[in-house]
């Protein structure tokens, strides 16, 4: 009572619900009453008047007590919010990562065990859920397809802002592409020759079921990909260098092997024409006067 008498307020929304709740019942019995005692005979009309009616009593009590404590409920709604935006200021980046993997969830970019890249982190997908994706590295660098040896743990908040490269698109194959540069001279077309050689020579043996994959992924999917035969083409980066870029079919967990092979193969035919250039055949530097 000591509490009530220093919250006048409060006490006075208290008695004025109580008056609110005497008014709404005893006008809610005469109804009632006056509909039982009418002279309809339809019982079913009555019935549905007289739930309307219990209806209409309690709409009005929600109104009533609405209104009689609308300023305590504005405080405690104000208080609510701000409660409400700490949470969310508090929780951010935890909501972000669950709306990146619900992202994930419904749009299933990649699996686990496909070769992914996002936001510069490459990698193989090991393990994902709602919050985070690990990826066992691959690396060192863009071009490199060893592994590292270390596991990224990546937030899912990245699928909400970065694009997703996902590497293997052809089932157990996927296209790989490097470039091997080479010195722009006479030798550029015999040496990418040499490099295509090597190229389908590695590749031959499983080159006619790389190539089943990509039809079957045609006319499954209803994309165009590309012939998996080895391909090179020519790019001129600088005046005096030549990229030689080459496009090869790969089994899906071993680009860094083939692209190895292919590399061997390819300087030992440069070697057996005596095409390598030896240290004394470089360039010497002009001496400063």
């Amino acid at each position: 009572m000591e509490w009530l008498t220093t919250n006048s307020e409060i006490l006075r929304n208290l008695v004025s619900s109580g008056i609110l709740f005497a008014a709404v019942i005893a006008l809610k019995s005469i109804l009632i009453r006056q509909i039982r005692r009418g002279a309809m005979t339809d019982t079913d009309f009555k019935k549905r008047w007289i739930a309307n009616v219990r209806n209409l009593s309690l709409v009005l009590v929600i109104i009533g007590l609405t209104i009689v404590w609308a300023s305590e409920l504005q405080a405690f709604a104000l208080s609510l919010v701000a409660v409400a935006a700490a949470v969310v200021i508090g929780t951010k980046e935890l909501i972000t990562c669950f709306l990146g993997g619900l992202l994930k969830a419904t749009t299933k970019p990649f699996r686990v065990g496909d070769r992914i890249e996002i936001n510069g982190f490459r990698g193989d997908v090991i393990d994902h859920n709602m919050l985070s994706t690990v990826l066992e590295q691959i690396g060192p660098g863009h071009h490199c397809q060893l592994y590292t040896g270390r596991k990224i743990s990546l937030p899912n908040s990245l699928f909400l802002s970065h694009p997703v490269i996902n590497e293997p698109i052809l089932g157990s194959y996927q296209i790989h592409t490097f470039s091997v540069p080479v010195a722009s001279d006479a030798d550029v077309m015999k040496k990418r020759s040499l490099l295509l050689q090597a190229a389908e020579q590695v590749c031959r043996p499983f080159l006619e079921e790389a190539q089943k994959h990509v039809d079957h992924y045609d006319r499954f999917e209803g994309i165009d990909t590309p012939k998996v035969t080895p391909k090179i083409y020519l790019t001129v980066p600088e005046v005096d260098e030549t990229h030689l870029v080459i496009r090869v079919p790969v089994p899906r967990k071993r680009p860094g092997k083939i692209e190895q092979m292919i590399l061997e193969n390819y300087f030992e035919r440069l070697s057996e024409l005596g095409l390598l250039m030896r240290s004394d055949d470089k360039p010497k530097e002009k001496s400063k006067a």
